[in-house]
């Protein structure tokens, strides 16, 4: 089997996005949000998560990408954090937002299996089909349990594995060398539930399929993209997708009732030593064990991969 490692994913999806970088700085995501039935259910799943859970702290969009969504919901009045390991892809939401005169989300860019962020900062988190990109799901799941707030939610939407489309195009991003995975009901509970994690709900959810990535695909992939929605929406067993809430709960924690701070560099940590970080010019620095560890900026967006660290050693006293 073809091993993939988070460093080659992350340099596919820089690929990937420069090609079609034109095409994402001109698409205005609140007129997508109006003329696009897909992507609007999308949005409104999204949100409907947030609406019901009382999301008034910060709320992390995981694997954010290009961060519409999260342009979207900072339009609707959340404090969004969006999270990518592809600080090119999230410069490009920043410079579409202030094309547009839109408000931003806050951007970290960040690989997943070392969130760098402190304990207990997320009031919820959205990873809508990203928990199949990664190279350690698990690592990844307790990152997440980790900055979750107690009394905190997370939302996870992810491929069903006995979807015979899906198989086919896992063995399609194998080719592209792209993680792709798909997950069982019982084997995605099981998961998050081996993090901490109490499911609240799950279920079989299909969504219409974005007529702006249709118009942006070949003819035979926009057809199979409305195959596939026709079929789901009449075997959501089969082709359905998962739909999971879980939540972190109060009393399995010691932190006490879920923090509601605002972004800032006090909410941001090392990735490497988990150290606090301080802002020095557009650099961000964190000091741990006799260790110095320097982080630079993409267009203003602190970069906190490990690989991207700089790491000297304190002169000694």
């Amino acid at each position: 089997m073809i091993k993939i490692s988070a460093t080659q994913e992350r340099d596919f999806e820089k690929a990937l996005i420069e090609m079609q970088r034109e095409k994402y700085l001109a698409t205005d995501v609140l007129e997508r949000a109006r003329s696009d039935d897909g992507y609007r259910a999308k949005l409104v799943l999204l949100e409907g998560f947030l609406q019901s859970h009382n999301a008034k702290g910060l709320v992390l969009d995981l694997g954010a990408n290009t961060a519409g969504e999260s342009e979207f919901l900072v339009s609707r009045g959340y404090d969004m954090v969006a999270s990518d390991i592809n600080e090119i892809a999230l410069a490009i939401s920043q410079t579409r937002a202030r094309h547009f005169g839109r408000p931003t989300p806050h951007y970290v860019a960040g690989d997943a299996h070392t969130l760098p962020f402190a304990d207990d900062t997320f009031d919820c988190i959205i990873a809508f089909e990203v928990l199949h990109h990664f190279e350690k799901v698990r690592e990844v799941l307790g990152q997440l349990y980790r900055v979750l707030a107690p009394g905190g939610h997370l939302l996870a939407y992810e491929p069903y594995a006995w979807n015979p489309y899906r198989r086919l195009a896992e063995l399609r991003f194998l080719v592209l060398r792209s993680i792709e995975r798909s997950f069982t009901a019982r084997g995605l509970v099981k998961l998050l539930e081996d993090h901490g994690f109490t499911i609240a709900s799950l279920e079989k959810h299909v969504l219409p399929p974005s007529q702006w990535k249709k118009d942006h695909a070949t003819r035979l992939r926009a057809f199979l993209k409305d195959l596939y929605y026709a079929v789901g929406r009449r075997m959501p067993s089969v082709f359905g997708n998962l739909h999971v809430v879980a939540t972190k709960d109060k009393n399995r924690t010691a932190s006490g009732s879920p923090a509601r701070p605002r972004y800032g560099v006090d909410v941001l940590r090392c990735p490497i030593s988990g150290a606090v970080l301080r802002a020095e010019g557009e650099l961000l620095v964190g000091e741990h064990n006799g260790r110095r560890f320097v982080y630079r900026r993409h267009e203003g967006i602190p970069v906190l991969i490990p690989s991207e660290a700089v790491i000297t050693d304190l002169p000694t006293q």
